[in-house]
């Protein structure tokens, strides 16, 4: 497999006088594997998949690894336990970021997810936090149902690929609710350029495209014509004009709504309302406003994604998930209210068990030590990396039967997914990591839940979802490498379940467009 050993043969040489008092692992971290003088541990770390490396080393090494990468000091967790032992419990010591400067390159000192810890954080976390209050997501319930049905009519029209319909139901969300505007159609707008534009973006991180300037940061000072990472400057500066240009145009087109008396209930407006009193710049807005349609709309988009695989590949659990839904709905109407996924609970465990089996983000933004600490006798620096591995953490044997199948039963069964069903309902674990641990945790996680159920909800009454010949699911060779690990392309066909049903979908996507023309 391939491994960075092979980028740093050209600038090693010149630097391992400098730096080649770095020659091992701290000898305080955990046990891992031999470090090497300046790379660390890097020329071990595969550039495809690397929580799959992570995964086994926790079979030789235990759940928590010491690493080195670069000239840094890195845990990796693979255990529940030290999730919460560390993330959730000491998040005062355990919650910033690693300096990015490829992100900063791009985002500047906006992107709340990579913000250190500290005031502007906290800041940036309850201004976002504030709108996705349960209370106020219960505003936005009546737009995640009408664009859902919208989602259904687009793929009974078959207008676009399933992938497109996708991508524009969970951006069209955003955009009515962070914007103000709506998200019609998904070429010849905003959601397509946004969606290309972070296409781009996260190309720059697949199989080393740009140089790991986060733990060796003297690379930025070799020219690039002595390395592999020729014109990644050029790249990072054309995303960071692109993104500009997109955040521009949708800022400067809800002051104009709002201006107009128009949005003056959505997120961005009500910030403008009170810019001066909060301070904010109108960069900043344009940062927060943007994470908001970063975080809750690619992301969305391919956990759906995933989980279309997972229940085209297993037609059992799709025929007993539309026996549910039935059940509780009848053939008659489409599915509404089932965010809490209370009145769907095979539904429910259907979609745990699908972020369960194929997390999008399988090491997630890796956490970063501001003091020093002490863990099971193991002394933690400050400066420390602290991955968590949340596909070993989704995948570990000692939790879960068999965990590379896909068995909703396991939800059913268990509150949690795993093998030990006595295990107390108020546990301090969590039913899954794919939203992250402690105070980084994603504060978008019920709204992106509440979207998820109502789609899943209404395509499984609208449809049989049948694969269109063999399905991959292998994470090898399925899935992207990527920050956000979504699956490839795979063929689906959505079978409309009777005629009845679809007279219904169109009399509901009648009365769903009615209420969307209020975002035009």
């Amino acid at each position: 497999m391939a491994s960075l050993v092979g980028l740093f043969l050209v600038s090693v040489p010149l630097l391992v006088l400098v730096f080649g008092f770095y020659s091992r692992t701290e000898k305080s971290l955990p046990p891992g594997p031999r470090a090497l003088p300046v790379i660390g541990n890097l020329h071990q770390i595969p550039l495809t998949k690397p929580w799959l490396k992570f995964a086994s080393w926790s079979h030789v090494y235990g759940s928590v690894t010491g690493l080195r990468l670069g000239t840094k000091p890195a845990l990796v967790l693979n255990d529940w336990t030290a999730v919460s032992d560390l993330l959730d419990k000491k998040g005062s010591i355990y919650s910033s970021r690693l300096h990015m400067p490829i992100v900063q390159r791009v985002a500047g000192d906006h992107h709340t997810a990579f913000q250190a810890y500290g005031a502007k954080w906290r800041r940036s976390r309850k201004t976002i936090s504030d709108y996705l209050k349960d209370t106020e997501l219960d505003k936005q319930a009546a737009i995640q149902e009408a664009e859902a049905t919208q989602l259904v009519w687009d793929l009974l029209q078959q207008k676009e690929q399933y992938r497109d319909a996708v991508l524009r139901y969970f951006g069209a969300i955003i955009l009515a609710s962070v914007y103000g505007i709506r998200g019609q159609w998904y070429e010849g707008g905003y959601l397509k350029r946004f969606f290309d534009m972070e296409e781009t973006w996260a190309a720059l991180f697949d199989k080393g495209q740009t140089p790991p300037l986060e733990v060796l940061p003297w690379l930025e000072y070799v020219p690039e014509w002595m390395t592999p990472w020729r014109g990644w400057r050029s790249k990072t500066d054309n995303i960071q004009k692109l993104q500009s240009t997109i955040y521009q145009d949708l800022l400067e087109n809800t002051k104009k709504r709002l201006a107009s008396g128009m949005g003056e209930d959505c997120f961005l407006a009500r910030l403008l309302k009170r810019q001066v009193l909060d301070g904010y710049s109108d960069e900043e807005l344009m940062g927060l406003a943007g994470v908001m349609l970063e975080g809750g709309a690619e992301t969305s988009a391919t956990t759906l994604l995933i989980f279309l695989l997972a229940i085209a590949a297993h037609p059992e659990f799709q025929k007993k998930a539309q026996e549910e839904i039935d059940a509780v709905f009848g053939k008659d109407q489409l599915p509404n209210g089932v965010a809490d996924g209370n009145a769907l609970p095979f539904l429910r465990a259907c979609y745990l068990e699908s972020i369960r089996w194929r997390p999008i983000a399988p090491t997630a933004v890796p956490h970063f030590t501001t003091q020093d600490d002490m863990y099971k006798g193991y002394f933690i620096p400050a400066g420390t990396i602290v991955i968590m591995n949340t596909w070993g953490l989704h995948h570990d044997t000692e939790q879960y039967e068999d965990p590379e199948a896909f068995n909703p039963m396991r939800f059913v069964e268990s509150k949690f997914g795993v093998k030990d069903s006595k295990i107390p309902q108020d546990d301090i674990r969590r039913a899954t990591y794919a939203f992250g641990a402690g105070r980084r945790v994603c504060p978008g996680q019920k709204m992106a839940e509440d979207s998820l159920l109502s789609s899943i909800s209404k395509l499984l009454w609208s449809f049989d979802i049948v694969p269109q010949g063999r399905l991959d699911t292998d994470i090898r060779t399925a899935f992207k490498d990527s920050l956000v690990c979504g699956p490839k392309d795979f063929a689906l066909q959505f079978r409309v379940r009777s005629e009845r049903r679809k007279n219904l979908i169109q009399d509901a996507w009648l009365e769903a467009n009615s209420f969307l023309e209020r975002f035009e």
